[in-house]
């Protein structure tokens, strides 16, 4: 009888043995696929914030509708000319 509860113990120890190594293998999967998806996130987000960029629309100004406008606008670009 002692021998059973022998070999019961040793099978247990064994079976105790793979679960560990098997739990540790999956927290090695998990880590190298929790990389790759924030890496993934990454790229996603960065190609996302480019379009968004890129697709602002661009604000035309208005045309200036008198002659003084255009005279004034005129002036106000020498004057960052000049800068």
């Amino acid at each position: 009888n002692i021998e059973s509860v022998q070999e019961l113990l040793t099978e247990c120890e064994k079976i105790i043995k793979i679960e560990k190594e098997r739990r540790s293998h999956m927290k090695e999967l998990q880590k190298i696929l929790d990389k790759r998806e924030r890496r993934e996130t990454v790229k996603r987000l960065t190609l996302e914030h480019t379009f968004r960029k890129q697709s602002i629309p661009l604000k035309i100004p208005t045309p200036p509708e008198s002659q003084e406008d255009i005279t004034e606008l005129e002036s106000e670009d020498d004057k960052e000319y000049l800068k």
